[in-house]
């Protein structure tokens, strides 16, 4: 495996918040060799977003690890959704909040740690892992809980699978306790 090059440091530095103060330093508090040759930044390429890797990067030819592109933010698309939406979750259909949790939970009788469940969140229909954009046409306004519990699987379902579920437990009053 080679060592990092400089360009790659200074990003994995910048981006991660690293306190090291040079590739050596870097290489030895991560096991590389000392004697490993340096690979130019030229000679880098990358792997298609597409293929999946986690954890915020990708791999380049060499197999190291190379921090992956900033994401876009997503609070322009997650408000557009949430007024496209009136207010409610994709899934659930309840009522949520962006800004003012107190006010949220007076006016819905709630106490805030059931009113956090109720989060205004951003939601990718296509995961930005498997290629989703943070457009418009990809981003609903999802509760806190319908977005946690959907990625907490081992197989996220598809949206219209997942909503057909949280319909059906929501019938059953099994889902998070709250009618509004």
């Amino acid at each position: 495996m080679a060592v990092f090059c400089w360009t790659i440091f200074r990003r994995i530095r910048a981006f991660s918040g690293l306190k090291i103060a040079s590739p050596g330093t870097y290489n030895q508090a991560v096991g590389f060799a000392a004697s490993k040759p340096v690979v130019p930044a030229r000679q880098l390429r990358l792997v298609p977003r597409s293929a999946k890797h986690g954890n915020g990067g990708t791999f380049n030819q060499f197999g190291d690890f190379v921090m992956a592109r900033r994401r876009k933010s997503l609070v322009k698309p997650r408000l557009i959704a949430f007024n496209r939406q009136a207010g409610r979750c994709f899934y659930c259909e309840q009522p949520m909040w962006i800004n003012n949790l107190d006010e949220f939970a007076s006016s819905h009788r709630l106490k805030p740690s059931k009113a956090m469940r109720l989060k205004c969140t951003g939601e990718h229909l296509q995961a930005h892992s498997e290629g989703g954009s943070a457009d418009r046409t990809n981003i609903v306004a999802a509760c806190a809980y319908c977005n946690r519990l959907r990625h907490q699987r081992k197989e996220p379902p598809t949206p219209e699978d997942y909503k057909a579920l949280v319909s059906r437990r929501l019938s059953q009053g099994k889902w998070h306790g709250l009618r509004l």
